[in-house]
């Protein structure tokens, strides 16, 4: 994990510790709280987190949700902004700090290290000092069951949470209540200038229904199995194939697509021409 501006950590497990959310969480709450204890976590009341992770299963899920919300009813931030990375993102700088512990590794020809000597090589792959990471190791029995701890107060009705990739959990006053809540807004992507489910009026925080899933903007007042075309990558395949039916790729416009970037569509393009081709040649044979 690599805290920007304040240091990085490595955590290492073997198979004995089960993937998932907790795992993930642990990670993510350990780290805050050696930051806390550093003394290095903002005391700004209006600071944010923000948080950059694959758009995963392990990392995009319910209790990741409850637990974001929560460090923010806490008031650990005033504002936190979970980014979900696309498909095929690449150059990322987590990926690229893995990257030089892996190189580093392999070079020293080790077939099978001990745990010390493994800790002592992850910590020596780096040249700059500032670099060098805070490695730990976690054992099963040290992992919290977040998702139990969670579980009571995450609403089932919560769905197509995969899709959207930018979540924002903020804290909203409740004149209805005279209070503060917590609400989630999502939007499809970085550069998507609406955060949805939008107020229902300009003079109001809080006139809104707390909905964290995106069914009412993919598929309004009807319910709707999860498929292969439920993803966004399915969703950009389906509607390409819907073109292609009805005119040809090259006249096919770019605002038939919303919020879908030109490079992912012209791959997609290219994708289903040489499929079609291979599919006409072996029609010929």
């Amino acid at each position: 994990m690599k805290v920007h501006g304040l240091g990085n950590y490595v955590y290492v497990a073997d198979e004995s510790v089960p993937g998932g959310s907790n795992l993930i969480l642990e990670v993510l709450n350990r780290t805050l709280l050696d930051l806390d204890a550093k003394g290095l976590l903002p005391t700004d009341p209006e600071s944010v987190f923000y948080l950059q992770v694959d758009n995963c299963g392990e990392n995009k899920n319910r209790t990741m949700f409850a637990y974001l919300t929560d460090l923010v009813r806490r008031g650990v931030f005033s504002k936190i902004r979970a980014g979900f990375l696309m498909v095929g993102h690449t150059h990322e700088d987590i990926d690229q700090f893995f990257s030089v512990i892996a190189l580093y590794l392999k070079q020293l020809h080790v077939v099978c290290p001990d745990q010390p000597s493994l800790l002592e090589g992850i910590r020596d792959a780096f040249a700059d000092s500032l670099a060098n990471p805070e490695v730990l190791v976690l054992s099963p029995r040290e992992i919290f069951d977040y998702k139990m701890f969670y579980d009571p107060v995450i609403d089932e009705s919560l769905a197509y949470h995969q899709e959207p990739h930018q979540y924002r959990f903020k804290l909203f006053h409740d004149p209805t209540k005279e209070d503060t809540v917590v609400l989630v807004h999502y939007k499809m992507w970085a550069q998507s200038t609406t955060w949805l489910p939008a107020p229902s009026s300009a003079n109001s925080d809080v006139k809104q229904t707390v909905q964290t899933s995106v069914e009412s903007e993919v598929a309004p007042n009807k319910k709707r199995k999860m498929t292969r075309h439920s993803t966004s990558k399915g969703q950009i395949v389906s509607q390409v194939k819907k073109s292609i039916s009805t005119k040809s790729v090259s006249n096919t416009t770019s605002h038939e697509f919303d919020d879908i970037p030109k490079k992912s569509i012209s791959i997609v393009k290219i994708l289903l021409l040489l499929m079609m081709q291979q599919f006409l040649q072996l029609n010929a044979q």
